[in-house]
This record gives structure tokens, sequence and C-alpha cells, in this order.
């Protein structure tokens, strides 16, 4: 299946779209990845690059925004793994650009939540 190629083409093109999601939601400081494996960073602050969330609000249970942004997702038929600050985009290497952009698509939507907490 050539799945090592794939991989390269379509995380080129995955990576592409995630970097115009940081251009256009200022909760996103970074994306980063390699193949189809990436992370976006929501930030408060993209000049400090300050987080939203610290890990101890995590261990004490308390909401993430991380998480309400992958619960948008999952609402819009995406899954997007979430810790602390980041978002773990992981697609299969199957994936064709339609779906990826059926992803990106509800990603944009879901980083609203993350934007309205910006003061």
């Amino acid at each position: 299946l050539n799945l090592i190629e794939r991989s390269r083409d379509m995380g080129q093109y995955l990576g592409k779209q995630l970097s115009a999601l940081q251009d256009k939601h200022p909760s996103v400081g970074d994306a980063r990845g390699l193949g189809l494996f990436w992370g976006l960073e929501l930030v408060r602050d993209r000049k400090s690059r300050l987080g939203f969330n610290t890990r101890e609000e995590k261990i004490q249970g308390k909401p993430m925004v991380a998480d309400g942004v992958a619960a948008e997702c999952m609402k819009k038929g995406t899954f997007i793994n979430s810790w602390i600050n980041y978002l773990i985009i992981a697609p299969p290497l199957i994936i064709n650009r339609e779906e990826i952009d059926q992803g990106i698509s509800a990603l944009d939507s879901a980083l609203e939540v993350a934007d309205r907490q910006i003061a």
C-alpha cells in the first residue's frame, strides 16, 4: 500500500492545513509534526505561549479547554486526542485528502471553543 510514501504525502497536506488553522485561530500556538502524526498546542497567549490549563488542574480533574475542543470535534464525527494544552492528530495511514478536509473542517469550527477563552 506504499504506506510510508503515503504518510509522507498526506502528512505534508495535513501539515499545510493545520498551519492554515494556526494562522486563523489565535488559540493555536504551534502546529508541529511529521508524516501523519501532528500536535496542535493551544495557548491563551501566543507571545508568551501560556497554555490554558496546567498539569495540576488536570490531576485535580478540572475542565480542560483542549478536552472541550476535542468534544466538539467528536460531535462532528472527528476523533482527536487531547492532553492538557495539546491536541494530537494521528489519522490512519490510509486516509485520503477528502477525509483530511472533513477533519480539518470539524477542527476549524471546534477551535472556536478555545478562541472564546482568550481574554
